[in-house]
């Protein structure tokens, strides 16, 4: 098998399998420290390997990927796991200078329009950063795609209309210029430049009903225990 050394062009065709070719799939990394799989397609970057033979949870209401069985795809550079390096469906180089997860996400098939993220979190702080920045540059071109984790929504720049109760947090990796607007307690009616990072926005509250229009994409952070944020 050819050892990858630099990302696919935004042109070339997935070498996923067709039956990735699918709205809603996962993306399991190593730090994934539960007993069970997520219900749902999913690719397993490089030390996630070690977890392909858990069983499927029966069900999980954020990704209600449809009934079984589901396929299962294995790529990286083997830092994390080595001794099953041979058998990955891609081999990437170990000196490469991107990281899995960033080809992972160079191949999605463009029917994907919920990607949700499972044990990236937990490691290097570098590396949980590095996710952040993946995510930024892939929605500044997927503007249809949603990516959710355990705590956070990312959206690409546009109006997006939610419903629900509960403490959040919004935040940019670049100056953006949101507008939110209905049941909040701390709207923006009028557009405002929300600068990087910047505690602006986080510990809004939302009762109902609330529109947001972004120039850039976004994380919404939310409360992993309270209910999942419902994008209308």
């Amino acid at each position: 098998m050819a050892i990858h050394a630099t990302l696919p062009s935004p042109h070339a065709p997935s070498p996923l399998p067709p039956t990735f070719a699918v709205p809603v799939l996962g993306l399991l990394g190593p730090c994934w420290a539960e007993d069970y799989l997520p219900p749902l397609p999913l690719i397993f970057l490089d030390g996630a390997g070690r977890c392909r033979q858990l069983p499927y949870y029966p069900s999980s209401p954020e990704t209600a990927a449809g009934p079984g069985p589901y396929p299962q795809f294995l790529l990286g550079d083997g830092d994390s796991f080595p001794e099953g390096y041979a058998e990955f469906d891609i081999q990437l180089c170990p000196d490469k200078d991107f990281s899995d997860l960033a080809y992972a996400l160079a191949i999605l098939p463009a029917t994907v329009q919920h990607l949700h993220l499972y044990g990236l979190r937990g490691g290097r702080r570098d590396h949980e950063l590095a996710v952040l920045g993946e995510i930024d540059q892939l929605l500044q071109t997927a503007l249809n795609l949603q990516v959710h984790a355990e705590d956070f929504t990312a959206l690409a720049a546009g109006h997006h209309i939610f419903n629900f109760t509960g403490r959040f947090s919004i935040l940019s990796l670049r100056p953006n210029r949101l507008q939110l607007t209905g049941h909040l307690k701390y709207p923006l009616k009028q557009p405002t430049v929300l600068r990087p990072l910047h505690s602006h926005g986080i510990s809004n509250e939302a009762s109902g009903r609330w529109e947001i229009e972004a120039t850039w994409p976004f994380f919404l952070f939310h409360s992993p225990e309270g209910p999942w944020p419902h994008q209308q």
